[in-house]
């Protein structure tokens, strides 16, 4: 989808996408968009008396329901938004709709009400949250929502019973939206308007409780990347030169391993016992029998280092920005050999074992390691370039994103573009597989998406926050993502 080309002078501000050739974009001054196989639409005026949309549930192509500010629903059908439904009194406004099929619907408003639809008709309004106004809803499918309220607070929906609203946020920060990949995982995100910097976190819904927001860098570092070995033990290096670790549900403090350099870029962990960190001026920390130190490796003109990836503690390469690769051996790093022969950037690296290994580049293109030479760049991307991360859990299975939201999958024969994530023309930079079965991606504004049965699906959507950096997936059950502002977001 060219999302470049949505018009941003109408002020977008909602979109839905039913599949990846049909989305409606809805807007403050009450008009629609459409994006089909040729692109945008011309903006359509929905209502002239209205006073601006603000959320718009696409449950099939052709099929839309949208609300905003006022106590109407809007219907699109067959080409055409029918007539509105009023739901209310005309004293409150409808603030969000999520429609898992087309015959079920809920909307809530500012009165801390809900209305469903049924596939025919919309009931009477009904007190599901008293007091408060129901800012976001997301149904993962026709019995289970979930909704978040003006108090920081959220409220889940099962088979046609409201629950108890939970307190899942403190009164310095401001729960904006919330996200279900299934009935029993749900996040929900948020603005800390304490904080100058105006940085976001994100809670998790497990099913039963939500989790508390976790900021990992107090530092003026931005953390960059994250590995996992193992479900519950993770590392993190942020653009400061300081590295983080997670165990035993904890984040340690920042702990300076690169005072001079600083730009910690990549890291990679195979085990609990063993890192290597990269940075961008070619060295290599090594995290081995519990400490951390250095060694200059890159001596390549701009020694840019930008990813790397370690199968084990005697086995390791990185990549950088000029086009040069390195390999580590247990005991030393190899001399940089210029494999980007087209030109190109390296940016991310990905080794499944010791004979396999994909990098990807911003001219599109992948190479592949055999265990003993360099394939020549092929080109997998040619029309919209900046591949940006890889990841190879095997050497029949990768999966590579790039800036303007595809992914490209190997099966150990070829490469194959799928469908693209809607991430409002922000583009993915990192991916994470732990198996075939399924991958997570970050995107640049804030959004986590899984990727499974060859389709996106939001997993987490923050209407503020900032870019996510790295995301390592160890098993389909643990994954950690790291932000810029500081933030982690575990998935179990």
């Amino acid at each position: 989808m060219d999302q470049a080309n949505l018009p941003t002078n109408l002020n977008p501000n909602a979109v839905s996408c039913a599949s990846a050739t049909f989305c409606m974009a809805m807007t403050q001054f009450q008009q629609a968009l459409v994006y089909g196989p040729a692109g945008w639409s011309a903006p359509v005026t929905v209502d002239p008396n209205g006073s601006g949309f603000l959320a718009v549930s696409c449950p099939a192509s052709g099929t839309c329901f949208a609300v905003g500010n006022s106590d109407q629903i809007y219907e699109y059908s067959n080409g055409t938004w029918g007539s509105q439904t009023v739901v209310g009194s005309g004293q409150t406004s409808l603030m969000s709709v999520s429609c898992p099929t087309a015959t079920f619907c809920i909307a809530v408003s500012s009165a801390g009400e809900a209305t469903t639809f049924n596939g025919t008709s919309w009931s009477a309004p009904a007190a599901v949250d008293p007091g408060y106004t129901l800012t976001s809803i997301f149904c993962a499918s026709t019995t289970s929502c979930a909704v978040v309220d003006s108090g920081n607070r959220a409220l889940s929906y099962s088979g046609g019973t409201w629950g108890t609203p939970v307190q899942i946020a403190p009164s310095t920060m401001v729960v904006t939206s919330v996200s279900c990949a299934t009935s029993v995982s749900c996040l929900a995100g948020a603005s800390v308007i304490t904080n100058s910097a105006g940085a976001s976190e994100i809670m998790r819904f497990n099913g039963s409780t939500w989790s508390a927001p976790t900021q990992i860098d107090h530092s003026t570092g931005q953390p960059s990347a994250v590995s996992c070995p193992a479900a519950g033990r993770c590392v993190a290096v942020d653009s400061t030169g300081n590295v983080l670790s997670y165990a035993n549900g904890r984040w340690t403090s920042p702990q300076q391993i690169d005072p001079a350099d600083g730009q910690l870029t990549s890291v990679s962990c195979p085990s609990p016992a063993f890192c290597m960190a990269v940075n961008t001026s070619g060295y290599a920390f090594t995290f081995s029998g519990g400490s951390w130190s250095s060694t200059l490796f890159d001596t390549s003109p701009l020694p840019d280092v930008r990813g790397v990836s370690c199968v084990s503690s005697s086995f390791c390469v990185a990549v950088d920005y000029e086009g040069f690769e390195s390999s580590y051996n247990g005991h030393q790093w190899s001399a940089p050999a210029f494999i980007a022969t087209d030109g190109s950037s390296l940016w991310s690296v990905s080794c499944a074992s010791t004979h396999f290994c994909a990098a990807v580049d911003t001219g599109g293109n992948v190479l592949t390691f055999n265990g003993s030479t360099w394939s020549t760049p092929v080109s997998i991307d040619p029309t919209f370039q900046n591949l940006w991360a890889v990841s190879c859990p095997s050497s029949t299975f990768c999966a590579a994103v790039d800036t303007s939201g595809h992914i490209f999958t190997f099966n150990g024969t070829k490469w194959t573009q799928g469908k693209t994530a809607h991430t409002g023309g922000k583009g993915l930079q990192a991916v994470s597989c732990p198996d075939s079965r399924m991958c997570v991606a970050d995107s640049f504004n804030g959004d986590v998406f899984i990727y499974s049965g060859g389709t996106w699906k939001v997993s987490a959507q923050t209407k503020r926050l900032g870019d996510l950096d790295g995301v390592s997936c160890p098993t389909t059950r643990f994954c950690m993502t790291v932000s810029m502002g500081g933030y982690a977001l575990r998935g179990t």
